[in-house]
């Protein structure tokens, strides 16, 4: 099976900005970036559908805007996509999401699992960031776009006084494939820009 830890970096499209330092981003893949509940619920009720061509050609315009996405944010810094199911999310990507794939296998974006029983933020902060426990580091930015349930986590992770958490949440629990592009245009086309220069702590719903 192929492996969605990535380790040779593309080079970035867009180029980087003076964001504060250290600024990682963490987006919610179900129901955010893509709009899992209505994919398996189509795929249970009605699969023959996910086969039209004009689905096809929405899931291929979503599939776009998620990974335009991802490489604006990846510009700017650390990536990393937590989802429900590490497997159930490659199977999604292999089948309907190719260019997400792709980009998970290709850059250093990470996915990274948030139903272990660990705080997916905590485990993000110590593993993949590195960040300090002293008093004296650098304090570090995190930038945690998702469902209400992601930013929860951001209030329970025991690195919450560490990080200045900017939390941009959607209020749409079961998006379509249409809401979750018209979701993800609006980030793309600036909002996302917005998060990454805006210098305190930040809670806000789409």
């Amino acid at each position: 099976m192929l492996s969605m830890s990535n380790m040779a970096a593309l080079p970035a499209t867009i180029a980087p900005t003076s964001t504060p330092p250290r600024t990682a981003f963490v987006f919610g893949w179900d129901n955010f970036l893509c709009p899992s509940t209505w994919l398996h619920q189509t795929l249970a009720i009605h699969p023959n559908q996910l086969q039209h061509p004009v689905l096809r050609q929405q899931l291929a315009v979503l599939d776009t805007y998620i990974v335009a996405l991802l490489t604006q944010a990846r510009a700017m810094g650390p990536v990393f996509v937590v989802c429900d199911s590490t497997n159930d999310t490659q199977s999604m990507c292999q089948t309907y999401l190719p260019q997400c794939m792709g980009l998970f296998l290709s850059t250093d974006v990470r996915v990274i699992a948030g139903n272990d029983g660990h705080n997916a933020l905590d485990v993000i902060c110590a593993n993949h960031l590195g960040i300090s426990t002293s008093m004296f580091a650098p304090q570090s930015t995190l930038a945690v776009l998702g469902l209400p349930h992601l930013r929860e986590t951001c209030f329970r992770m025991a690195y919450r006084d560490l990080v200045v958490n900017k939390v941009v949440c959607s209020a749409r629990p079961s998006p379509t494939v249409d809401d979750a592009c018209h979701q993800l245009q609006l980030m793309g086309s600036g909002l996302l820009g917005v998060v990454a220069h805006h210098t305190s702590a930040l809670d806000m719903v789409l």
